[in-house]
């Protein structure tokens, strides 16, 4: 046990030390100056905007939403069957007809 503790304690430190270590050579990237040749380049790139966060989640938030129900019918639909499998009654958990 003690040994386990020992290990996952060194992993997360080492995991830590890297993690610092790529944040800081990371930091250290974006320091140049602009009008360097080197990146000038980056002023051409044509890249296109990112959708709007908001809205990418408002079409994951509908398409969740829609899932759910669909898995919601599909479930609801398979323990009917199974209910009229097990009472042998075909009929079982429908709508009677009304008047």
């Amino acid at each position: 046990m003690l040994r386990n503790l020992a290990k996952v304690l060194f992993g997360a430190g080492l995991g830590a030390g890297i993690g610092a270590a790529l944040t800081k050579a990371a930091g250290q990237a974006g320091t140049e100056p602009l009008d360097d040749p080197l990146t000038a380049h980056h002023d051409t790139l044509d890249v296109a905007p990112a959708p709007e966060p908001r809205e990418t989640l408002k079409e994951r938030l509908a398409r969740a939403r829609a899932a759910g129900e669909l898995a919601q019918a599909a479930k609801e639909e398979e323990l009917r069957r199974y209910f009229r499998l097990k009472v042998n009654d075909a009929t079982a958990l429908t709508e009677a007809p009304k008047p």
